[in-house]
């Protein structure tokens, strides 16, 4: 059993790898290390995850994470790191294509015009938290990448119709963006978006501001055949006509779709929407690999049966978080993904551990089960090798 970050209980399977128990050390006694030698990637990124957690990635210790080898910079807590210290990433890693930084508060304006202008190769950009840049520095970073930015993601930062504009006048080779929980983000920035046809994940979840139906099926019109990924949590506005004559019309590709706390769409046009898109497709097992739908309050049980007609044999991710559906339909039908891999049942109150038994007999690949508030899931829940709970009440006792 460990502890996490909300104070609640996790089962860990099994003992951990001499991997993990390396990567743990490392992270414990980082002050007396000056560097990590030949080390994988994917190791790499998970001892900076380690030590972010930990709050002890500083100025002293980003060292260990730049080179003038790397293509890539990960880091994932950038509190303590000061705007000379990101500097630093641009003087020691020329050749990087990729950057990804997390809680980024002292990033300022010019210094994200300099990772524009002083990393030619830079193809992938992420960042969270920057709210001293300004929606002009953000312009002028897309007038300087242009064409060779494929891919960009922002959250928590002042992104608004300027930004928006020259992103979608000069960054027209997109793939990826995500633009969420900008306070500046409005209806008209999202209308500027349409251009954008490259587009194969759009994720715009939880603005801060009201998304008009009209203005995002008008988006979803333009951009929606050649999504694989899309995320429109907290679009409060959406609707049933969006859903049917936009969304369902143009995206026949996707292959992972979020509408967290979308509760403007009736049970009865979510039930004809899957319903509709299993009558369209085109080829055996084509249906959505993950799919999102966190407090919408309005699932019934017509709406998980013809999702699961739908995308039964395709789903390894499912959140139907604070769902209404019945006990009996939940266990039926649940059942019939048979290549789950994690299961959200939070708050689905009618969860029990009879229930569970018989969506394991089924989904022999299940190994994550969330179950916050389901106070029905008991300490003799089914159990096997692989298969953790994270947040069963009976563990937090």
């Amino acid at each position: 059993m460990k502890k996490t970050a909300d104070g609640l209980l996790e089962y860990e399977p099994g003992l951990p790898s001499l991997q993990d128990l390396c990567v743990r050390a490392i992270a414990k006694h980082l002050d007396q290390v000056d560097s990590f030698g030949d080390i994988s990637a994917q190791s790499l990124n998970r001892l900076c995850r380690i030590i972010s957690k930990m709050r002890v990635l500083d100025e002293s210790t980003l060292s260990l994470f730049l080179g003038a080898e790397k293509n890539a910079v990960t880091l994932y807590d950038c509190t303590k790191i000061s705007r000379s210290g990101l500097q630093r990433i641009v003087n020691e890693c020329p050749q990087i294509q990729a950057l990804d930084l997390e809680y980024c508060g002292r990033l300022d304006s010019s210094g994200l015009i300099d990772f524009g202008s002083r990393l030619p190769f830079l193809t992938s950009l992420r960042i969270e938290g920057a709210f001293l840049v300004k929606d002009s520095a953000w312009a002028m970073l897309f007038r300087t990448c242009a064409r060779r930015l494929t891919s960009l993601k922002v959250r928590f930062v002042g992104f608004g119709p300027v930004a928006t504009r020259a992103l979608a006048i000069h960054c027209t080779q997109l793939v990826e963006l995500r633009i969420s929980e900008c306070i500046d983000f409005d209806d008209d920035c999202l209308a500027i978006l349409a251009p954008l046809s490259c587009l194969q994940s759009l994720d715009l979840a939880r603005p801060h501001k009201p998304m008009s139906s009209q203005t995002t099926a008008r988006v979803i019109r333009t951009v929606g055949s050649q999504l694989r990924v899309l995320d429109l949590s907290g679009f409060k506005d959406i609707d049933d006509s969006f859903l049917l004559n936009a969304l369902d019309a143009n995206c026949q590709n996707l292959q992972e779709l979020y509408l967290n706390e979308c509760n403007g769409i009736s049970p009865a046009a979510m039930a004809q929407f899957f319903a509709s898109q299993r009558g369209k497709a085109m080829v055996a097992n084509k249906g959505y690999r993950r799919v999102g739908l966190e407090r919408c309050y309005m699932l019934t049980d017509s709406v998980i049966q013809e999702l699961v007609l739908h995308s039964g044999a395709t789903l390894t991710w499912l959140n139907i978080n604070s769902s209404g559906t019945s006990q009996y339909v939940l266990a039926e039908q649940t059942s019939g993904c048979v290549n789950l891999e994690e299961l959200d049942l939070s708050w689905v109150r009618c969860t029990a551990d009879a229930v569970l038994e018989d969506v394991l007999a089924t989904c022999k690949k299940l190994e994550t089960i969330k179950a916050y508030g389901c106070p029905d899931i008991t300490a003799f829940a089914p159990k096997r090798p692989g298969l953790r709970y994270i947040g069963r009440e009976c563990d937090t006792l």
